[in-house]
């Protein structure tokens, strides 16, 4: 009986802190909506696409470089 209580329990966490980070997403939509433009984020996943991409390796570099031209 105690661990169907605290599986319950962590259920209804679990899907309240998900409905909170809904609220906090839409806010930043709302934020980042208006700035986003199709043919930059086209041109941009056509540069990324090339590289093979970890922390520190250039193919990771040229794009930090590339998204920082970009602002």
């Amino acid at each position: 009986m105690f661990k169907k209580i605290v599986i319950a329990c962590a259920i209804m966490l679990t899907q309240h802190n998900c409905k909170s980070q809904e609220v906090e997403t839409s806010s930043y939509f709302n934020i980042v909506r208006p700035e986003f433009k199709g043919d930059v984020a086209m041109n941009t996943t056509t540069f990324v696409e090339q590289y093979w991409r970890i922390a520190g390796n250039t193919g990771f570099n040229e794009t930090v470089y590339r998204l920082h031209l970009q602002e």
